[in-house]
Parts: C-alpha cells; structure tokens; sequence
C-alpha cells in the first residue's frame, strides 16, 4: 500500500510481499474438496453433567434453527442433553439440504 501506516502496530508489523513471489506458478497439489466434519460425540460421563457454556448456546441456537425447533419447549442445560440435541438436530438439518 502507498500510504501510511494506520496504526504504530501496523508500522512495525512485517510484510509478507516475499511469498507472493516464491513460485513461478501456482500449486497443483492443493485439495479441490474439504473432507466431511465429524459427528458430535455425547461427551464422557463426568462432563455430561455440566451445564452448557456460551459457545454450545451458540451452537444450540443454529442447529435448533436450521431444523425449525421450537425452544418454547425444550431447552438443553448439560453437556450430555446438548449433545444430543445437536446431534439430533444436525442429523435433521444434514437430511434436510
């Protein structure tokens, strides 16, 4: 970029303009598809009564969501319930698209 830095982080940060130039041309042997994600596991006895943390409400709210579940009812509060909520509902939502 021709103008100046933004920022004192941005001034002292390296470039990496000396990759673009490695390679007379580009790579061959990159994949074309990612492998399929894994299915949730229920987690070991110990954890499957912990309650859920920010990150699995998250999760619980996108999976519920794409498989039009209704929360009014039903809510998951442990480890063990989130897991199989989600596994349920991804199952839904895989079968679905």
């Amino acid at each position: 970029m021709s103008t100046d830095p933004l920022t004192d982080r941005d001034a002292w940060s390296a470039t990496f303009e000396n990759v673009l130039y490695q390679l007379d041309q580009p790579r061959s042997d990159c994949p074309l598809h990612m492998p399929d994600a894994l299915e949730p596991e229920t987690p070991s006895v110990p954890e499957q009564d912990k309650p859920i943390n920010d990150l699995q409400r998250v999760i619980t709210n996108i999976h519920g969501g794409l498989s039009g579940h209704d929360f009014s009812h039903y809510y998951p509060r442990t480890q063990g319930d989130h897991a199989e909520f989600v596994l349920e509902h991804y199952q839904r939502h895989a079968a679905s698209t």
